[in-house]
């Protein structure tokens, strides 16, 4: 019996921990995209989301995914297209993969067209205990939404005295199975162009357009997080609101490597079955 000083080896090369990404298909993405909302919930217009949306799908569909985008959905319709995709039979696929776009709230919510909805309620129907085809594979969550409303001011680092070529940077400050890939972190804001879309989803498909067929997961996203924190900076018509930063957050259960190799004969991993881009 292991003791605590001496853990259970369950692997002699940890280095060669990868999940099996090795399946028929490589799975169902759903991009949940919320643009409008009922005039009474006082939410605005979140222009630039479709261009997040376009990019999204050009991505899944690069990484071999069968995907689908629905827009503009109450809480009870973005559940229901969820609960939709979980109890398909997941057997020859190799993960999934659930966007929402929308606007958020700090505590854990985001927003429907008609009110709130508890992200903990949209990702559940994926879990072992709800998808049994999905054990033991990668359930990937990405979250673009705000999660409160305060501002990164950021900081200043200051140049490195012993490196002539360096110079003042301002960055923020703001401190089984599954990846949760959050915008932001709770209590600040997430920042969304109006023309090229948000920040977070602009830097994640450029990183992995460059490097995500061949990096693993978590250097693919702590390369987004970078992207983020040092090349963007906010400029509005409003001054209050200038020279503002954001730092995504990555919450991981992942107990395993995760690559997105291209799969052999990938125009023909999803067996013929088109993805699609619907607007609902």
């Amino acid at each position: 019996m292991a003791t605590a000083a001496e853990p259970m080896n369950c692997c002699d090369e940890l280095s060669d921990i990868e999940y099996n990404m090795n399946y028929s298909r490589r799975g169902y993405a759903l991009i949940l995209n919320n643009k409008n909302c009922d005039p009474c919930t006082g939410l605005k217009t979140r222009n630039g989301t479709d261009v997040d949306a376009e990019k999204l799908y050009a991505m899944c569909q690069k990484m071999g995914f069968q995907a689908t985008v629905k827009k503009d959905l109450t809480c009870a319709a973005m559940l229901k297209e969820v609960r939709k995709v979980a109890n398909c039979d997941h057997s020859d696929m190799d993960c999934v993969l659930l966007v929402i776009l929308s606007h958020g709230t700090n505590g854990g919510y985001v927003s429907g067209t008609d009110g709130d909805i508890a992200i903990d309620i949209l990702t559940s129907p994926f879990m072992e205990k709800n998808c049994p085809t999905l054990v033991g594979k990668p359930k990937c969550f990405i979250i673009q939404a705000c999660r409160g409303s305060n501002f990164d001011l950021g900081v200043t680092l200051v140049a490195d005295a012993n490196d002539p070529e360096s110079k003042p940077e301002t960055v923020p400050r703001t401190d089984v199975d599954c990846l949760i890939c959050f915008s932001t972190v709770p209590g600040f804001y997430s920042w969304r162009h109006s023309e090229c879309g948000s920040w977070f989803v602009q830097s994640l498909c450029k990183v992995m357009e460059k490097i995500g067929a061949t990096e693993e997961m978590m250097r693919i996203l702590t390369r987004t997080n970078h992207m983020v924190a040092y090349e963007f900076e906010s400029c509005t018509s409003r001054t209050d609101m200038n020279y503002m930063k954001q730092m995504p957050m990555i919450f991981s259960r992942l107990v395993k490597d995760l690559y997105f190799r291209p799969k052999c004969g990938r125009l023909d991993s999803n067996k013929g079955a088109k993805s699609r881009c619907v607007s609902s």
